[in-house]
């Protein structure tokens, strides 16, 4: 009876805590799924032009200055711009957009960023010389100029009055500008001249509306909408609009009150956050359907008492492309307060730490779902009716094994002797298992449990304890919600601090010299965080955290559990596996922690290994292949650097062969950050059949040559074959299928998409040294760390925060070890601002 109670008990307390992951409620999903997508699902594809000096310009079409054709400059106008959006769909849109605002390739919306856009005759012709990219001329004169139609015509078929440009427009292309009549009289100059005083500056903002899609798939989307109050005052009542510009339906919506018709959506709010305090925000959400596109809506608008928005080039509303535009840079904290429910990982050691203990206890517990490759995201990581089931169950499990295996190492004193025993384990075990000291109200409830009327014994009341306390919401998540300091501004406190130091550190809560240090202050400041970060980092746990880092950025964690075909590589066995993990591990700590160097071009360049007789032999490296230990050891031209490793080579790769795509995508979006767009759902993405005549890297270049899919691969394909002399589970080779292996490559837009480079290279370490050179390398792993230690994928509000640490990043020429100092040092790490829901 008292365990059944004591189960209904924690699975009440844990259901009132599902949804926490997000301090403000945020309802964010997110499907791990995706980082595990097969070569189609991640690539790009879908065919389209590129303007050189291309740009993200959302400005209209109307303001390139550009002139709407002639109806008879191709036939009738209306057919002429159908057609050319027929034909912009199919061969232009996946990379600049369904509406020109750019993409993969250069907005079409500017003449800044698309030069020939300035008029039809020399967009069309453009258009027939050069476009698409990956099959120039196959669109032919008729097909140039219905396209160019189109684009001219603001990406409408709605034909223009008339027909064409107006004739009597001074600048049409039909009739010549008419001479001034000096009899005529004087027109007004235009604002700002002599004659008219300039038109006053627009009011200032006093509020913001952000739409965003946190997550878009083939046929849905999620989307979330903020609105932002810094007008001074608080705000009482608000209603949001917009326009779907591409048939999307909204099926289900949360802290809103939401209705559509037709296109337009009018969002007014409910009764618990129809009031925005000054230096506040709250959101909402919504999730929808769409048929194939969906963009973001250009004409957001905020309609609230006392607030004034800044309105886009085009006049519209918000449009949710920035957020907090309106506050200067860096003035508002970056990361929002958040409640961060413990990983798997993060569980077992914390658990080990706590009680001693050893065991698989997290196995059962539902996985993770990874955003960005990162698997402890707080805005998708919410409690379940499952988790609340297996949190019990395992807490249980532990609070019984604890007792009967470390009573006495957990007690420190003795029951029989000691009527406040009970009283000593439950604030000493209560201060590690929340990360804090227990209140009086907390301390006074875990020893009822002690009580004769709930536990027999004083064990079976340690046990209802210990079990107890792990199935608290308190012990689950670690709170980053701060104090209030004002001006929308939070502090952590002061076991804030030292939760978040311990677990990015060490993965695991604080020893006792870190909460001395949060009982003393001495972690508000820098120099006592940084005081703290030097003493944990001698610790062998900081190793393993960093390697977990490692792991989740660069892709590997599924090494050990994914399915190569045992016939094809039957060199990989579970021994080599382990190997190669542990040498990702011992590399990436080499570098950070024990080199004289240290530094990110060392990840790239080392031309050293780690290995132990079975890696070493399966790498063909000279040495013992029966040594157990590992080593470092000079590599040969095979080997060397993070992209010498065989668990990034076997991870980024297929089951039965190598994978040039995945691998392609890899060092685009991992070590660059160059987010690829989807394919169209209409492009075939099923990778090339088998074939016992051509290597791996001649049935891909097939595939991809297709001009539906080579103006997007271009920046996967090229780049993935340098890689091709490693099999798919990551041994060297020389020949495929009796044809000597191509590994030369080529690098197109090394430091982002348009930026107009291309470098050749011949192989992994040619890669690798110009990947190593690129600004964009160097900011990605300051940004793919920056996720990891928050916890959340960046947004607009962090973009100073980034842009401070890579400066940083630089002074210290690049040192892995001074990322995670100047992480912590960073005064950005402590100060929170409000969540999105607030």
């Amino acid at each position: 009876m008292e365990r059944l109670i004591f189960r209904c008990l924690m699975v009440a307390m844990l259901a009132l805590s599902a949804g926490c992951g997000d301090y403000s409620g945020s309802t964010d999903s997110g499907d791990g799924s995706q980082d595990e997508a097969d070569d189609g699902a991640q690539s790009p594809g879908a065919g389209g032009g590129d303007e050189p000096g291309g740009s993200d310009n959302d400005d209209d079409a109307e303001d390139t200055g550009g002139e709407t054709p002639d109806a008879d400059s191709g036939g009738d106008a209306g057919n002429d711009l159908v057609n050319g959006k027929d034909l912009y769909a199919s061969q232009c849109q996946s990379c600049h957009g369904a509406s020109g605002q750019g993409g993969v390739g250069p907005s079409l919306t500017s003449a800044s960023s698309c030069p020939s856009c300035a008029s039809f005759d020399t967009l069309w012709v453009r258009i027939r010389d050069t476009m698409p990219s990956s099959n120039p001329s196959s669109c032919d004169e008729a097909c140039g100029r219905d396209v160019a139609a189109y684009i001219m015509n603001g990406f409408s078929t709605e034909s223009p009055d008339g027909g064409g440009s107006d004739p009597d427009e001074p600048g049409s292309p039909d009739t010549p500008d008419e001479p001034d009549d000096p009899d005529a009289p004087d027109e007004p100059d235009e604002p700002g001249g002599p004659d008219m005083p300039d038109e006053p500056e627009p009011p200032a903002a006093t509020c913001s509306v952000e739409f965003s899609y946190q997550s878009v798939w083939n046929t849905g989307f999620v989307a979330d909408v903020t609105i932002r109050n810094f007008s001074g005052a608080d705000v009482d009542g608000w209603a949001v609009e917009f326009t779907f510009p591409n048939n999307q339906l909204i099926t289900n919506d949360w802290n809103t009150v939401l209705s559509q018709s037709g296109a337009v959506v009018r969002a007014l709010p409910e009764s618990y956050n129809s009031a925005i305090a000054n230096n506040g925000s709250t959101s909402f959400g919504f999730q929808g359907t769409h048929d194939g596109i969906s963009e973001l809506p250009q004409d957001v608008r905020l309609d609230a008492p006392g607030c004034t928005t800044t309105a886009p080039p085009d006049g519209g509303g918000d449009t949710g492309g920035g957020e907090d535009e309106p506050v200067a840079c860096g003035e508002v904290p970056a990361a929002p307060r958040l409640l961060r429910l413990l990983t798997r990982w993060e569980y077992e050691r914390t658990v080990h730490d706590l009680t001693g203990l050893s065991g698989n206890f997290a196995e059962n517990f539902p996985t993770e779902a990874r955003i960005q490759g990162y698997d402890n995201n707080a805005k998708v990581a919410l409690v379940t009716d499952r988790h609340v089931d297996e949190y019990v169950v395992a807490a249980e499990d532990i609070g019984e094994r604890a007792v009967a295996e470390r009573k006495s190492a957990l007690l420190g004193c003795d029951p029989a002797s000691d009527s406040n025993c009970a009283r000593s384990f439950v604030e000493g075990f209560g201060r590690l298992a929340f990360r804090r000291p227990l209140t009086t109200q907390e301390r006074d409830q875990y020893l009822e449990l002690f009580d004769s009327s709930l536990s027999a014994t004083f064990d079976e009341g340690m046990s209802l304890a210990i079990a107890a306390f792990l199935s608290s919401p308190q012990f689950l998540y670690r709170s980053e919600t701060g104090v209030d300091i004002g001006n929308g501004r939070y502090r952590l406190g002061d076991y804030e601090i030292a939760s978040s130091l311990s677990y990015l550190l060490w993965g695991s809560l604080p020893d006792e010299d870190l909460l001395q240090a949060a009982d003393s202050g001495a972690l508000r400041e820098a120099e006592g965080r940084l005081a703290q970060t030097e003493r944990m980092l001698a610790d062998p746990r900081a190793r393993e955290r960093f390697a977990d880092f490692a792991t989740q950025w660069l892709g590997t964690g599924y090494l050990l559990g994914s399915f190569k075909d045992p016939e094809i590589f039957p060199g990989l066995t579970d021994e080599v596996r382990r190997a190669m993990v542990e040498e990702l591990s011992r590399f990436v700590n080499h570098v950070a922690f024990d080199s004289t160097d240290g530094t990110l071009d060392e990840l790239y360049s080392a031309d050293y290994v780690f290995v132990n007789g079975p890696l070493r032999q399966y790498y063909g490296l000279p040495g013992s292949s029966t040594d157990a230990n590992f080593v470092q050891q000079p590599a040969d031209a095979t080997r060397g650097g993070i992209l010498g490793l065989g668990a990034v080579l076997a991870s980024h790769a297929h089951s039965n062969e190598s994978s040039p795509i995945k691998r392609g995508v890899f060092v685009r979006e991992r070590l660059l950050c160059q987010d690829l767009p989807d394919p169209p759902p209409d492009v075939d993405t099923t990778p090339p059949g088998l074939d016992p005549t051509l290597t791996t890297r001649e049935r891909f270049a097939q595939h991809t040559s297709d001009p539906n899919c080579a103006a997007c691969h271009q920046y996967i394909d090229g780049t993935g074959f340098g890689l091709e002399r490693y099999d798919g589970a990551g041994g060297y080779r020389t020949t495929e299928n009796g044809l000597t292996i191509d590994d030369s490559g080529e690098l197109v837009d090394r430091e982002g998409f348009n930026t107009g480079t291309s470098d050749a290279f011949s192989g992994p370490l040619q890669l690798a040294e110009i990947v190593r050179q690129t600004e964009a390398a160097r900011a990605c792993v300051v940004q793919q760390y920056y996720r990891y230690s928050h916890g959340y994928v960046e947004t607009g509000s962090d973009e100073c925060a980034l842009e401070e640490q890579l400066a940083e990043f630089a002074d210290d020429d690049y040192s892995l070890r001074s990322l995670l100092f100047n992480t912590v040092a960073a005064d950005e790490y402590i100060l929170r601002r409000a969540g999105d829901n607030e």
